[in-house]
Formats: C-alpha cells, sequence, structure tokens
C-alpha cells in the first residue's frame, strides 16, 4: 500500500440518502447507500413520497409556465409555488425515511425540513 492511501476495507463508510423528482411527476424518490466517496460499499433501504392529484397539477402549470423562461432567476406564473412545493416534498421525503428507518432522532429530522423549509421559502 502507498503511504497516505487508504484501501476501500480501511475508510469509513459515510451513509448518503439521494433523491430523485423526474418528469413523470409521480413522487419523490429515495435511496440510501453507504459509500467512501468512491465505491457503494452497500445499498440500503428505498423509499417514495408521491405527488397528490392538486401537487402534479401545479407542477404541470409550472412546466407551462417555465417555456418561455430565459433567465435563469425569474419565476413567472406559479414557477415560485411550484419550487417551494418541490422543495417541501423532498424534505418530507427524507424526514418520513429517516423515520421510517430508524435513521434519525425526531430533533435531527425536524430541523433538517425546517432548513429546507426556509431554503424554498428564502433561496438561503
Amino acid at each position: 500500500m502507498i503511504e497516505g492511501i487508504l484501501t476501500l476495507k480501511e475508510r469509513p463508510l459515510l451513509k448518503a440518502i439521494g433523491l430523485m423528482s423526474g418528469t413523470s411527476l409521480d413522487g419523490v424518490d429515495v435511496a440510501l447507500i453507504e459509500t467512501d466517496g468512491e465505491r457503494v460499499g452497500t445499498f440500503g433501504p428505498t423509499g417514495y413520497r408521491a405527488y397528490t392529484d392538486s401537487e402534479r397539477t401545479l407542477l404541470r402549470q409550472a412546466l407551462a409556465d417555465a417555456v418561455p423562461v430565459t433567465e435563469r432567476s425569474a419565476r413567472p406564473g406559479v414557477l415560485t409555488d411550484a419550487e417551494q412545493l418541490v422543495t417541501r416534498a423532498h424534505a418530507e421525503a427524507v424526514e418520513n425515511f429517516l423515520t421510517a428507518h430508524c435513521l434519525a432522532t425526531p430533533s435531527m429530522s425536524s430541523a433538517f425540513t425546517a432548513r429546507l423549509c426556509c431554503i424554498a421559502q428564502t433561496g438561503n
């Protein structure tokens, strides 16, 4: 072994959660892996948070409102509402996932949700 370089077995594995909300507008998928930052050590549980019919309607309207957008910071029509909805849905998906798989304390998941909702409302 080259000095200073750790092998996969020597590197600590970190838990990482991945989220995806695709163009099908069905909901938010959640997946957990353990990784050393380069390789996947193990695949963990998965989760899902469905969009409601009214949420899908808002997202479809946002897609239509976004067609003429040429500036990244522009938020015509319902885009701001849709952006906040997607952020809240992702936060809920993670919070529910953490709770369902006993991966967080209530204060940890609540703090995470509060932070994501703050980002959705202020952009910071």
